[in-house]
C-alpha cells in the first residue's frame, strides 16, 4: 500500500500540505487522554482508595442524589489549597452531588455569589450531609471545607 498523499492543510488560506488534516502549525493541541494531574498513577491510587474507603456510597447527600459514588472528590480542593493525595481530604461522591459542589466552589473562585441552598442553616453555617463516622473521618478539613463554602452561601432563616 503506498502512503497517503499530501493534502492541503483544512485552515483556510494554509498552502501547507501534509497528511494530517491540519499542518502542524494549525494543530489545535488537544489530545485524547484525561488531565495530566489526574491521569498520573498516584491520583489513580488516591481515586480508588477513597471510592473503597467510603465503599461507594455518596458522601455528600444533596437532594437530588443518587447515592452510588463514581466520583473521588477533594473535600477542600487543590486550588485552595487541599491536599491532593491525603485520603482525609477525599470523600466519595455521586456524578449530581460533584457537579453541585464543583459549580459552587467555581462560583466563589469568580467571586460570584451562589446561588441559595435549600438546605437549612445550624447556628448560621450549613449543616455537614449525614454520614456517620465519614464527617468525624474529615475532622478540621470537611469543618474549614464547608464553612468556607457557607460564608458566600445565602441562607434562608430557620
Amino acid at each position: 500500500m503506498s502512503p497517503r498523499a499530501p493534502k492541503k492543510c483544512a485552515r483556510g488560506g494554509c498552502e501547507t500540505r501534509g497528511v494530517g488534516r491540519y499542518c502542524p502549525a494549525h494543530q489545535s493541541g488537544w489530545t485524547s487522554g484525561g488531565s495530566p494531574r489526574t491521569s498520573t498513577a498516584g491520583h489513580k491510587a488516591w481515586r480508588t482508595a477513597v471510592l473503597a474507603r467510603d465503599k461507594g456510597a455518596c458522601q455528600i447527600r444533596g437532594p437530588h442524589c443518587t447515592g452510588r459514588a463514581t466520583i473521588a472528590d477533594h473535600i477542600l480542593n487543590v486550588a485552595a489549597g487541599g491536599a491532593p493525595y491525603d485520603l482525609d481530604n477525599g470523600q466519595a461522591v455521586c456524578a449530581t452531588c460533584h457537579t453541585a459542589k464543583t459549580q459552587r466552589e467555581a462560583a466563589i473562585g469568580r467571586g460570584a455569589t451562589p446561588r441559595q441552598r435549600d438546605a437549612p442553616t445550624v447556628g448560621g453555617l450549613h449543616p455537614l450531609p449525614p454520614g456517620g463516622a465519614a464527617l468525624r473521618r474529615g475532622g478540621l478539613l470537611r469543618e474549614a471545607a464547608m464553612h468556607l463554602m457557607s460564608v458566600s452561601q445565602p441562607h434562608r432563616p430557620l
